[in-house]
This record gives structure tokens, C-alpha cells and sequence, in this order.
């Protein structure tokens, strides 16, 4: 059954591909995953970044969101995501989260590198997109439509579930890579 799950969602990403030029135009249309009847993150392909396990934990307060996706740049070419929005607040921000002495914050960031070859996860305690003052509705089961915006490959918009922050662990995809250090996560 799930091989037939990623056959389909390859399907589908081989339909939605072609950018006509790249600029301003989704190059994929990326698909989700199911487990267990539960959408486990969104993919999509622009360029030579494939983007993964893209989703919205449903947000424990009314001002803040976040989002998370790991990006992996097959290119020759350095790459940065460098703008994120979504009508699902009044803005999206990246940020970093950082601790300096005992206490924990978190720092805009302009920009979020990927090198050539290499990839960029997205997570918890790490590099993530701040959705601020999210319009109300963000619960388990919806989704959230999120462009994104990378120096050299463009704009992508996807369709990203919202996933209950309790079943995150056990619910999120085996392929993500760098977070060995999570538990649940089979590496």
C-alpha cells in the first residue's frame, strides 16, 4: 500500500513539473504523504532542490505558528531560501532558535543557505519559518498554502499539513534526514 502512496504522489509530481522559466511560478506541485489515514508532510520539486516532509505543528498559541521542511539541493550551485508567505498570517519570517546565557530565544535570520549537494532540515530547536499572528482555524487535519522564495531557483508554492503537535514524533516521514538525535526517527 505505500508503495503504491509514493507511486502516486511521483505521479503527481511529474505532472505539476515544468516552470515554463522558473520565475515566480510554482515548478512542481507537490503532494502529500499519508501514514496511518494521517498527511505526514508535503514535497515538491524546483530545480534541483527537492523539497520534503514540509508541515505546520497545529500552533499551542494564537500569536505564533511555525513551519518546517528540509530542502536537498542535488545542484552544482549553492542555493538560499530567502523569503517565505502564506495567507495563513499576517507574515512569515525565518528565524533560528538560539541559547545565550541559560535561556533560550529566538533571531530573525535573512536568509537560510543551501550548498550544493547538501541538505538543510528544517526543525524543532533549530532553523524553522515563523508564521506571526496566524489567521484563526490552523488545526489538526487543515492545511496551509506556503510560497517560498530561493535565490536562484524561485518561488514554490505548496500545500503543507497541519499536524498535531502530540503525534509529531510518530507521525513524521523515516526519509527526513539530520535529526538522528529526535527520538522515533529511524536512522
Amino acid at each position: 500500500m505505500r508503495r503504491i502512496a509514493y507511486g502516486v504522489a511521483g505521479l503527481l509530481l511529474l505532472a505539476g513539473c515544468g516552470n515554463g522559466g522558473g520565475h515566480n511560478k510554482a515548478a512542481a506541485t507537490p503532494s502529500s504523504i499519508q501514514s496511518g489515514g494521517q498527511q505526514m508532510g508535503a514535497r515538491g520539486q524546483l530545480g534541483a532542490l527537492q523539497l520534503s516532509g514540509a508541515y505546520v505543528p497545529e500552533p499551542a498559541s494564537p500569536d505564533v505558528a511555525a513551519a518546517y521542511v528540509t530542502v536537498h539541493n542535488t545542484g552544482r550551485s549553492a542555493d538560499s531560501l530567502v523569503r517565505a508567505s502564506t495567507p495563513a498570517g499576517r507574515s512569515a519570517t525565518l528565524h533560528r532558535d538560539v541559547t545565550s546565557g541559560g535561556s533560550d530565544g529566538m533571531v530573525s535570520i535573512g536568509s537560510i543557505p543551501i550548498p550544493a549537494g547538501q541538505t538543510v532540515a528544517m526543525k524543532p530547536g533549530g532553523m524553522h519559518l515563523m508564521i506571526e499572528h496566524p489567521r484563526a482555524g490552523l488545526k489538526r487535519g487543515g492545511q496551509v498554502s506556503l510560497t517560498l522564495v530561493f535565490t536562484h531557483a524561485g518561488r514554490l508554492t505548496m500545500q503543507v499539513p497541519i499536524l498535531s503537535p502530540a503525534g509529531l514524533m510518530g507521525d513524521m516521514p523515516s526519509s527526513m534526514p539530520d535529526m538522528p538525535d529526535m527520538p522515533g526517527m529511524n536512522h
